[in-house]
């Protein structure tokens, strides 16, 4: 199946400088396989270091709904979904 990735803000350097790429997964992967994929190809870490879990100030949406609201990293993709990462933001 045909994922959309897009990175945000400063995640875009993690990626590259690529915006929105496009993986293939295989039928019935999760949220924590593109995960797993995207740290293989580009060495992207998104788990606290002194935790292992998922970086809480990193948002990620699966066709723009927050994955905390749905099944979490076990949130099943299917073909043409649209997976975003968007990074902390500050200011005042």
């Amino acid at each position: 199946m045909r994922v959309v990735v897009k990175a945000f803000a400063t995640l875009r350097d993690v990626f590259k400088g690529r915006a929105v790429m496009e993986l293939i997964l295989p039928d019935g992967a999760m949220v924590k396989d593109l995960i797993m994929e995207l740290e293989s190809r580009f060495g992207f870490e998104i788990k606290s270091r002194t935790s292992g879990e998922l970086d809480p100030n990193v948002k990620i949406l699966v066709n723009g709904r927050e994955i905390i609201y749905l099944d979490g990293i076990k949130t099943r993709l299917k073909d043409g979904d649209i997976v975003a990462f968007i990074p902390p933001v500050g200011g005042g």
